[in-house]
């Protein structure tokens, strides 16, 4: 099956990102981008583990992105009695395209390896500064039924959580003293951004299903205004471990900042930064645009040569707004209508409010079959 085409915003995107690299030469070898495919969705990471780019692979879809924003990495720590502020992995965030002050090299580039139990591909890299090594692995898994993400602020009374898409990226960093003194007060920071978030949640809660111990979320949510089709994205980060502090913020500010080409003046990015995450566990500002989710975690003191590990999911699923007329009926196609394999034609009555419609298909084998079944996702 051919590529679906790119859509302008990611060919500006990818142009931009090219001309920024063969401005700063230096780096232009150093970083490439390595993409691991999945049935349903692919990412581009860089050496770095970044990413600016996950397109959907569902049919129909078109090449529709989730990211064109932000997932990245930083690092704050004390060594020899002095402080290091936050400092991002990736030296270039793209679109908008902006240097950081990372000040970590390439050991080893991004490098595809074996895949693993699921069938599914893994990567690895190693980046180090003259403190610290990092090694990351980054492997796409099968969930067979998708993993809980939370969608109440952890403030919240009550929660809920909707199952994401089944195949879920897992991301291990793997942080090695290599200074010759002790590191103190290390830190690890994850920024998430989606293209089209116009809201989102830091929920906390165990909820039931595969992966639950990945039970702390940040979860950005919006609808698509390119899809033609009335797809509402959720996107969202996942640790097993509770983080130190969090923020669901900006990333910028439409109409005042520029989401191509330069750094937005307000954001989460900024609280990483600045080591000031607000702890807001909700957000959905009045322009509905350009929403962010950040979180820190405190990996406490390494003695030289010591290590310690840390792991993150990204998760993804998407809806279709469903919105009744005044007689209280809607309908409506998705995956592309009943014309296509796994597409649907709905027609729903009595209904009092908007909503949104999950549909789910996946082109199983014999062993799959077997496999959804003992989890109990379909019947025998």
């Amino acid at each position: 099956m051919s590529t679906p085409p790119l859509p302008f915003s990611r060919r500006r995107a990818l142009a931009c990102l090219l001309a920024l690299a063969c401005a700063q030469q230096a780096h232009a070898q150093e970083w490439n981008w390595t993409y691991l495919t999945g049935p349903d969705w692919e990412i581009g990471l860089t050496d770095a583990g970044y990413s600016d780019y996950l397109l959907d692979r569902t049919p129909t879809f078109g090449g529709r992105e989730y990211l064109s924003g932000e997932w990245g990495a930083a690092l704050g720590y004390q060594v020899g009695g002095a402080a290091k502020s936050p400092t991002w992995l990736e030296p270039v965030f793209s679109f908008p395209d902006w240097p950081t002050n990372s000040d970590f090299g390439v050991v080893q580039p991004m490098t595809p390896g074996a895949n693993n139990s699921d069938g599914l591909p893994t990567a690895s890299s190693i980046l180090a500064n003259a403190d610290l090594r990092v090694t990351q692995r980054i492997e796409l898994v099968d969930t067979r039924t998708g993993t809980p993400m939370g969608l109440s602020p952890a403030s919240a009374g009550s929660g809920a959580a909707l199952m994401s898409n089944r195949y879920v990226m897992l991301q291990t960093y793997t942080i090695e003293n290599i200074s010759g003194q002790t590191v103190s007060d290390l830190r690890l920071f994850q920024l998430l951004h989606g293209l089209n978030s116009v809201s989102g949640v830091y929920d906390n809660r165990a909820y039931a299903g595969a992966l639950s111990d990945y039970r702390y979320d940040v979860t950005l949510q919006g609808s698509d205004p390119y899809s033609g089709g009335g797809q509402y994205d959720y996107i969202g980060m996942h640790a097993r471990v509770a983080p130190s502090a969090f923020e669901i913020g900006y990333f910028g500010v439409a109409g005042i900042d520029d989401h191509v080409s330069a750094k937005p003046g307000t954001g989460v990015h900024l609280s990483i930064e600045n080591d000031s995450l607000s702890n807001l566990d909700s957000f959905a500002p009045p322009e509905q645009f350009w929403v962010a989710g950040g979180a820190r975690w405190d990996l406490g003191t390494l003695n030289p040569g010591e290590s310690r590990g840390m792991d993150v999911a990204l998760t993804i699923l998407t809806g279709w707004q469903v919105t009744p007329d005044d007689s209280g009926e809607a309908s409506g196609s998705v995956n592309g209508g009943s014309d296509y394999p796994g597409g649907v034609d709905y027609t729903i009555w009595g209904l009092d409010d908007p909503g949104l419609l999950f549909v789910e298909y996946e082109a199983e084998d014999w062993d799959s079959l077997q496999e959804l079944i003992a989890v109990g996702e379909i019947g025998p």
